[in-house]
């Protein structure tokens, strides 16, 4: 699957991979998650300007993958993830499009897993704010979360990814 998204008045073309293997591509620039609760729900959070999201960010210097995910969960939305259920499900390629990009070609990695434990909230040590979180069902998901087609079918990997 393939298209262009604008974010910030830059333009990617953003390809979806699947699962690929991920030990020759570079750089990974940010991992999101799809994370799902004891009854299946999906956990997005709010970035602090009233925007829903899924917990996750830029892979830290140092940081693998699974490590940035989990610290990013703890850290946005105060769960504890099942180490052992958090995998990738997918890779999205970004290839700038238009003269402004800021972003060389890039890779996002998209991952899911299940939550162990809801903590008490806690300020975002990036945003210093507790950010609302919120379990929703899958079918809700574009509500929520603007991603259109692309989305969606991101989203039906994420579930597949958890069978």
């Amino acid at each position: 699957m393939k298209e262009l998204q604008t974010f910030a008045g830059q333009t990617y073309e953003a390809t979806y991979l699947g699962c690929i293997d991920i030990s020759n591509i570079s750089p990974l620039w940010q991992v999101y998650g799809f994370f799902f609760d004891k009854e299946n729900n999906l956990l997005i959070n709010d970035d602090g300007k009233g925007n829903w999201r899924l917990p996750g960010g830029k892979i830290e210097e140092g940081e693998d993958w699974k490590t940035a995910i989990i610290r990013e969960a703890l850290e946005e939305a105060d769960v504890v993830l099942e180490e052992d259920s958090v995998k990738i499900f997918g890779v999205i390629e970004m290839i700038p499009k238009s003269e402004n990009c800021e972003k060389p070609k890039h890779y996002l990695l998209r991952c899911s897993g299940k939550i162990k434990e809801v903590k008490e909230q806690t300020p975002d040590p990036d945003l210093n704010l507790i950010c609302q979180r919120k379990f929703i069902n899958t079918k809700d998901f574009p509500k929520y979360i603007k991603w259109g087609n692309f989305g969606e079918h991101i989203k039906e990997e994420a579930i597949r990814s958890l069978k």
